[in-house]
């Protein structure tokens, strides 16, 4: 691992309550992984490289180091207040989540995170609807739309719910993204703290609209 990998764990490590007792240090420690990861995605050759590829179309996981490591935060996570372990990104959803990950393709589209509402009981992808209408994504459809971006909500799927990055349409070969094939939705997402492509039914999601904003 390079010393700057280590770092960055070091720096998530201290940024939880069951390794670090005191607040302030915790805090300074979370602006720290947070404030690497930004760093990473201006000036890092190959994060330029993947958003290139991304450029042209290529199916690529562009989720940002550190959070896209195996390595990092890679310990048992427990939710408890009294041995609280879980690490967020820079908009506060957990890392290696599809949450997280949703909220990293809203940033990398648009160039604002998605703000969680003070009202929200919390940031599972079951109340995800509500969030993105808090922030302004209001349009929902049953079927995506080809060369729109969207992200697939399913409030009912698990304890805490599932959101996805809507990729293309299925052609039988490839993904097709700028023309619906009638084929199956291709979605991106994080799903057991590992990125994977997957396909969906109509039904299975919720389908929120995201643009550019101005």
């Amino acid at each position: 691992m390079r010393i700057l990998d280590r770092c960055a764990n070091f720096l998530a490590k201290n940024s939880i309550t069951n390794n670090q007792k005191n607040r302030y240090i915790r805090g300074i420690c979370r602006k720290g992984y947070r404030t690497l990861s930004n760093l990473y995605c201006a000036i890092s050759p190959e994060f330029i490289r993947l958003q290139d590829l991304i450029k042209k179309e290529v199916l690529i996981d562009s989720y940002p180091w550190p959070y896209r490591e195996p390595w990092f935060a890679d310990w048992e996570e427990d939710g408890t207040r009294q041995e609280y372990s879980l690490v967020s990104d820079q908009a506060g959803f957990v890392v290696k989540h599809s949450t997280s990950y949703c909220a990293w393709k809203i940033y990398e589209l648009t160039g604002s995170w998605p703000i969680r509402p003070k009202h929200l009981p919390s940031c599972d992808a079951k109340h995800w609807r509500r969030l993105l209408h808090d922030n302004d994504y209001c349009t929902t459809v049953k079927r995506p739309g080809p060369g729109k971006h969207y992200v697939g909500i399913a409030p009912s799927m698990g304890l805490h719910g599932e959101c996805v990055w809507f990729e293309g349409f299925d052609d039988g070969h490839s993904v097709e993204r700028n023309v619906d094939t009638g084929g199956e939705i291709i979605y991106s997402t994080y799903r057991d703290r590992k990125y994977g492509i997957g396909a969906a039914l109509d039904e299975w999601y919720i389908w929120v609209e995201i643009g550019k904003k101005t």
